[in-house]
């Protein structure tokens, strides 16, 4: 985009750390750089940011997450520490889970080099290990849909709970 002489970049949330090279060459041939769609680690390469209250946003959601969800539930939950976004929505995630009695009984931090694949894995091992898990956790988007097939397999039925950016699964 720089060699193209664009006015300014619109970036969707990549990894500050993946794209330094790029924000510093926008940077140097004075293209502002605005992140939408989650919050990131600081850059002077970064014009501006704007997105929601990831806090408020996945608190509202484990709020009814956790009303659908019987006292106790088992919670397997995925996680990538890549984006800010997505290390704030975990931790206020545990936070919401303790307030509400769950378990978190399974946690997988994701290989996004493999998404696919190490999801599978993951929410297969977790059914595996606990037989009564009541529901998966994922803070980014690609995570979800991999374990709906992983329940849709298997011989129980399952609904799914697409909440917002980071979706939930829930088992019956």
């Amino acid at each position: 985009l720089v060699n193209q002489h664009v006015s300014a970049i619109v970036d969707l949330s990549n990894a500050t750390g993946a794209i330094t090279q790029g924000l510093a060459q926008a940077r140097a041939a004075k293209i502002p750089v605005i992140n939408i769609g989650g919050h990131q680690d600081p850059s002077p390469n970064i014009e501006a940011q704007y997105y929601g209250d990831p806090f408020g946003l996945t608190a509202a959601l484990d709020k009814y997450m956790f009303a659908h969800l019987p006292k106790g539930a088992k919670i397997a939950i995925f996680t990538s520490k890549v984006l800010l976004d997505e290390r704030d929505r975990d931790a206020q995630f545990l936070k919401d889970a303790k307030a509400a009695g769950a378990k978190i009984v399974f946690q997988h931090a994701v290989d996004l080099a493999n998404l696919a694949g190490d999801t599978q894995a993951a929410a297969q091992a977790a059914l595996l290990a606990n037989p009564d898990l009541n529901a998966f956790w994922g803070d980014i988007d690609g995570e979800m849909p991999v374990v709906g097939q992983v329940l849709n397999a298997q011989p129980y039925a399952m609904t799914k709970l697409a909440l917002g950016r980071a979706c939930r699964a829930r088992v019956q």
